[in-house]
């Protein structure tokens, strides 16, 4: 039996909120922020329009021992978003297109044919019918997947540039080496390896169009990001690499760190694009 998903959604098997939520299917209920809960015999789903609130959510079932991203695979909590789909690959849902116009997932193999959707919910004049970019501006409008324009051109990098901005990168991070992340401009991200600090221009260089995660290896250090290369600051950011930053934290399993200069602190950014102060 599945369930509706509209705007961005956290799904969770029943089986495994009895086994890790305090007080099982009941108090998980209780404990929703809002009324888009809905559930069928296996999977339960909430559903966000704040970023902040959907973060504090997240944040909570980690807390409680929740599994998210591993091996680039989502395990407990599977996220899917109207607009760019799902998160990470999650072997135990299915996401489908219903007849009627809106999405639905399932549990994969359950065939049951009838939708679980939150009490009062109509099509008609709802996220799924008007599109959840109307509410909520995560990614820019007119830049959303399948209508993606022409790539940004790169700024040229010269010699000095880059010699400057090694300089910065180890006045930040010392000459040290870090692993370091690739996001493609696709949203498509990778370890590129153990870098030493000072060659990350070079790899910024030959692929200016993607950005670049520097990741701490405790709590001292600064996890830094390296913006695009194509001279318009966050704007050089495409929406799919924007959707991937947003869950830095729980993807890389990284600490939060402070602005610096073309560095930022991913989360500081989103709340000053989503204009909220959420934590």
């Amino acid at each position: 039996m599945p369930v509706l998903v509209e705007a961005i959604n956290v799904i969770v098997r029943n089986e495994t909120i009895e086994e890790k939520y305090p007080g099982g299917m009941r108090s998980y209920w209780v404990d929703s922020p809002n009324e888009s809960t809905c559930s069928d015999d296996y999977v339960t789903r909430v559903g966000f329009l704040e970023l902040g609130t959907f973060r504090e959510f997240t944040d909570r079932l980690l807390e409680l021992g929740f599994r998210f991203v591993e091996n680039d695979e989502m395990i407990d909590i599977a996220v899917f978003d109207q607009e760019e789909g799902m998160l990470r690959p999650c072997r135990w849902l299915h996401v489908g297109d219903h007849p009627d116009g809106f999405q639905y997932a399932t549990l994969r193999g359950d065939l049951d044919d009838v939708i679980e959707k939150p009490v009062g919910w109509r099509f008609e004049g709802s996220i799924a019918e008007r599109g959840r970019v109307d509410h909520l501006e995560i990614f820019d409008k007119g830049s959303r997947v399948g209508r993606i324009g022409p790539p940004p051109e790169a700024v040229p990098t010269s010699a000095e540039s880059i010699e400057a901005h090694r300089r910065m990168l180890i006045d930040v991070h010392g000459d040290v080496v870090r692993r370091v992340w690739c996001v493609e401009r696709d949203g498509d991200s990778y370890l590129v390896g153990d870098v030493p600090i000072a060659d990350v221009p070079e790899f910024q260089a030959a692929d200016p169009l993607s950005c670049f995660v520097i990741l701490a290896e405790c709590n001292r250090d600064r996890l830094g990001i390296v913006l695009p290369a194509t001279g318009g600051g966050s704007e050089g950011l495409s929406p799919t690499q924007r959707f991937a930053l947003t869950f830095l934290p729980q993807l890389f399993a990284v600490e939060r760190s402070e602005t610096s200069h073309r560095w930022w602190n991913p989360l500081d950014w989103c709340r000053r694009w989503m204009g909220t102060e959420a934590s």
